[in-house]
């Protein structure tokens, strides 16, 4: 199915406008590509800095932040770390990469981070993961946990991949905290997951030690400049994002019964609610894909979970209405055909 709409990729709904890549075609002329990019990406770590008001030496770039994610598991010293699922999947893939232990402190029925984290940080905790607003939940996290988390002294990455889309980031935790480490990325919303492009915000002492784990010229001149361009072109992202939120809450209202309050460009369904042991969740998917709709599912004891990205108003809108309808005609029987991936 070749028309299929993929909502399960967290992907922002809108491509780069035909102006702002002729902005970045015409960055491109000036580039010679017989010629390295920037040894480590000073350049465009200062346009970042300048962007969120941090000094260059506090920022890495990567080819998107999970790339970051392996660079600082390489450098910070411990053993272990701990993740709370339901948690973003690459924080498992780096941690079993780079042979750290993967220790688990599950989100409690609110999906925040329960208390009996404090129970397991200890000496040999290399760090905290926290991603906030958490994917796939979409919440945020609780300000007075994270610091409590921050004043054990172990390091904290905290993954503020959707920032965007919420009231709330801990950018300004960073002047208090040398042991918070903050991922961010370009891909949701600003839109280019195709150029893999993220950084981090960090105490410079760890900044310093990435670059040495890291080749030279590791982010292309390409992704460079499309940075940079985006950055000169902020309003028209804000406007963007303002609409993915309005779609978000719209979504949310319509389907109350089942959405968790999200600060995201995508909501998380629990079935759960309806009390049912069976696979709810996964008959809903087949339906959807049946009708050319891709969401995310989940496994184990979040079977009876989804997760939908927000798309334009058309797509959010009959999505809703085949939701709407499913869950109305439930207990019938539904004709579909099986495409589960």
């Amino acid at each position: 199915m070749n028309d299929i709409i993929r909502l399960d990729r967290n992907e922002n709904p809108f491509d780069i406008p035909a102006a702002i890549k002729e902005e970045f075609f015409n960055e491109l002329k000036k580039i010679n590509f017989n010629r390295y990019p920037d040894l480590f990406s000073e350049g465009i770590r200062k346009t970042i800095g300048d962007f969120i008001n941090i000094p260059f030496q506090n920022i890495a770039t990567g080819n998107g932040s999970d790339e970051l994610i392996g660079d600082l598991l390489r450098v910070l010293e411990g053993e272990e770390a701990i993740i709370t699922p339901p948690a973003f999947e690459m924080y498992y893939f780096y941690c079993r990469l780079n042979g750290v232990k993967i220790i688990e402190s599950e989100l409690d029925n609110n999906w925040m981070i329960s208390q009996e984290i404090f129970k397991l940080i200890n000496k040999k905790t290399k760090a905290v993961f926290i991603c906030s607003p958490n994917n796939p939940t979409g919440n945020i996290q609780d300000i007075k946990t994270i610091t409590a988390i921050l004043d054990t002294g172990v390091n904290v990455i905290l993954d503020e991949a959707y920032f965007e889309f919420s009231t709330q980031n801990c950018l300004y935790l960073t002047k208090k905290y040398k042991n918070l480490i903050i991922l961010r990325t370009f891909s949701k919303a600003f839109g280019v997951a195709g150029i893999r492009a993220g950084y981090l915000i960090a105490d410079s002492t760890v900044i310093e030690k990435i670059y040495k784990v890291r080749p030279p010229y590791s982010l292309n001149s390409l992704s460079q400049s499309m940075i940079k361009v985006l950055l000169d072109n902020r309003e028209l992202i804000q406007t963007r994002i303002q609409y993915i939120v309005r779609q978000r809450e719209t979504m949310i209202e319509k389907l109350k019964e089942y959405a968790i309050p999200s600060q995201t460009n995508f909501i998380f369904l629990d079935f759960d609610r309806l009390n049912r042991k069976d696979t709810f969740a996964l008959s809903l998917y087949e339906f959807l894909y049946s009708e050319k709709f891709a969401i995310r599912t989940f496994k184990d004891k979040y079977v009876n979970k989804l997760r939908i990205t927000l798309a334009d108003k058309l797509i959010n809108d009959e999505l809703i209405e085949k939701i709407l309808f499913f869950l109305k005609n439930r207990n019938s029987k539904i004709t579909i055909v099986s495409h589960r991936e």
